[in-house]
């Protein structure tokens, strides 16, 4: 086991024509997040299917689902930060600034918890953790942001034994309040929907996510203006790089 990793978890068939999302969430992690060649952190990707644009600088985890990747990250790092492939980074960032978290500021309400319990689908189930928390006497703060999240391997271990998830979202809430990780107040995310949330200055933010929702075609181009330049994450050679799409020549 190793002390530091970044992992990406994708999901299967998240490799040809959705790839530009892996390709440059990856272009912001080797600009952003790896700046000094003397603090690389190991990168791995786990999936049921090695994307075929990485090259053998990414370290490849075959898994059978999400909480098997998630056992899988707890044994190959003491810690790691969970990256998703549509997660970007728009400033500097450090190990250390991991350690906080994008939070609400104040706690889910028993009224909400209610409400959430009663709905469907992942909302549901982060009602059922969040009501779970109450019971045990931790707070219900939502951590739910979807950006990246340092997580310490034998806690998450615990985390997952104690609580029953089936998605990431109350995963990140049970954690987050059982180990009471702090509030980040500097962490900015952009969430982008369509061709008119985008900015034109994306300065005051640090992180950029989107969700399926997004206009794809109009994000790529900003994509590909804000990462121009490959990394060495990526399988050059077996790229071609277009305003629309990055797929594999045939």
């Amino acid at each position: 086991m190793i002390k530091k990793a970044i992992i990406y978890p994708i999901a299967n068939g998240n490799y040809n024509d959705s790839s530009h999302e892996l390709i440059f969430s990856l272009r912001s992690v080797a600009e952003h997040f790896q700046k000094n060649p003397l603090e690389q952190t190991p990168v791995f990707v786990i999936s049921e299917e090695c994307p075929p644009y990485l090259s053998d600088n990414i370290n490849y985890v075959k898994c059978n689902g999400y909480l098997d990747a998630l056992e899988k990250a707890c044994l190959i790092s003491e810690e790691f930060v969970w990256m998703n492939d549509d997660i970007f980074f728009l400033t500097d960032h450090t190990w250390e600034d991991m350690r906080q978290w994008s939070r609400k500021e104040t706690q889910v309400s028993d009224k909400k918890i209610e409400e959430m319990v009663n709905g469907t689908g992942w909302s549901r189930r982060k009602g059922e953790v969040l009501s779970q928390l109450k019971e045990n006497g931790h707070t219900t703060y939502d951590y739910s942001s979807h950006t990246p999240y340092l997580y310490e391997s034998e806690k998450l271990l615990t985390i997952l034994k104690d609580y029953e998830f089936g998605y990431k979202t109350p995963m990140e809430t049970a954690y987050g309040n059982v180990y009471r990780v702090e509030r980040s107040e500097t962490r900015r995310k952009l969430s982008r929907f369509h061709d008119k949330a985008l900015p034109l200055d994306v300065s005051p933010y640090t992180i950029l996510n989107y969700s399926d929702r997004a206009d794809l075609a109009h994000l790529r181009g900003f994509l590909i203006g804000r990462f121009p330049k490959p990394c060495h994450y990526e399988s050059y050679g077996n790229l071609v790089l277009s305003k629309h799409t990055l797929c594999k020549i045939k």
